[in-house]
């Protein structure tokens, strides 16, 4: 999975285990991967797809790598399954290639279904191998998308239903109750799967993206000093693990930066690890005043950046120029930097923000990156 996504615009390694690196290395001359010796088509596929990060690669061009996986796949299929035996997206997901392809685009051409899924009042066992096309938008780990697909599948051509295996209530257990006999609070916002109410507008997409979208609402009361609420008139049911995840949930971005105190809910500067620790008191006391602490306040990333509760403006040259220029430090947020132009006279990292000219390639990261590869060689020699 390594290689087939990319992550922060790197291309990463495999090794032995599952663990990604994204350092160029000779993985297979360290040992640390044995894909060549056990699979030469899954490692050809793996050089390709990752621009040949593995120094053992024997192919430094798209062109040389299309044709390394065609020397090295006997199979003479036009679609070569990747990883060649198990699934890693889901139980029942697999990703295929196509053979001649652009090997630099990591999108697998189709993605093909096979096994059983529990569904709403049944379980769905898929009749053979079912492939689907990744023309639609596609992301690697929505694989509540794939579950949707494989619950609406037709009945008789495509797959079984076995209504006494595995599988969701059909009435999602709405008639039943909890320890302390309350009915549960159950949502039917998902098609094939059972939720709780509490889990719309948690932060986290339990089947669709409708059930996280802003016009809906959804109270919690009996939970709601755990879970943040937006306002009085956007009723949310919000995660603390989903506060400063730099995605908001809030219209009024108050998920991801509390206006009272201008401080940004980032790992940064919330660090809660144990329950007295003065970081998790605050967010607690934070989240549970939601309930009943309105507020309309937006910060607008579109114009102008204001700095804490009060008026006052930062220049445009002061935006992601890698140093916080207000005192929550919004104004080098990677989600807003990462739409930024920088100066014609500037350079712009990976990060989004703007640097001097001069900085770059002062030696700086440069000697950082080595003493780690370096660190990393010698504790590789040494087992």
């Amino acid at each position: 999975m390594c290689a087939a996504a990319t992550r922060n615009a790197k291309s990463w390694w495999t090794i032995d285990g599952g663990y990604c690196l994204p350092y160029s290395l000779p993985y297979q001359t360290l040992r640390l991967d044995t894909t060549a010796d056990t699979d030469k088509c899954v490692f050809s596929i793996k050089c390709a797809l990752s621009n040949s990060l593995d120094q053992d690669c024997q192919c430094k061009s798209a062109a040389a790598c299309r044709k390394l996986v065609n020397d090295s796949c006997a199979n003479l299929n036009l679609f070569l399954p990747y990883p060649e035996s198990g699934f890693v997206l889901a139980p029942y997901t697999g990703m295929l290639y196509v053979r001649e392809r652009d090997w630099t685009n990591k999108k697998p051409d189709r993605i093909l279904y096979q096994g059983r899924v529990k569904c709403i009042g049944y379980q769905l066992i898929t009749k053979g191998i079912r492939r689907w096309s990744t023309n639609s938008p596609f992301k690697f780990y929505r694989y509540k998308v794939s579950e949707n697909r494989l619950c609406d599948m037709q009945e008789g051509t495509y797959s079984i239903r076995n209504y006494s295996g595995p599988r969701y209530d059909v009435n999602c257990w709405n008639t039943s109750k909890t320890f302390n006999n309350r009915p549960y609070q159950v949502s039917f916002k998902c098609e094939t799967r059972c939720i709780s109410k509490y889990r719309v507008r948690d932060g986290i997409f339990d089947c669709q993206e409708s059930e996280e979208k802003s016009t809906i609402n959804n109270s919690c009361p009996q939970i709601q000093r755990h879970r943040l609420q937006c306002s009085s008139s956007e009723l949310t049911c919000l995660l603390a693990a989903e506060l400063g995840n730099w995605y908001a949930s809030c219209s009024n971005q108050r998920d991801e930066f509390d206006y009272k105190t201008g401080t940004v809910f980032d790992t940064n500067f919330i660090v809660c690890e144990q329950r007295a620790d003065p970081e998790c008191i605050y967010l607690r006391k934070y989240i549970s005043s939601s309930s009943y602490d309105n507020t309309d306040q937006t910060i607008n990333l579109d114009n102008s950046i204001p700095d804490d509760d009060s008026a006052t403006q930062i220049p445009f040259r002061s935006y992601c120029n890698s140093f916080f220029n207000t005192k929550s430090g919004i104004d080098e947020s990677s989600k807003f930097c990462h739409e930024w132009i920088c100066p014609i006279d500037e350079y712009r990292c990976l990060s989004g923000q703007c640097i001097l000219q001069s900085w770059v390639c002062d030696g700086k990261f440069i000697l950082l990156t080595v003493s780690v590869l370096i660190s990393i060689y010698f504790r590789l020699l040494c087992r």
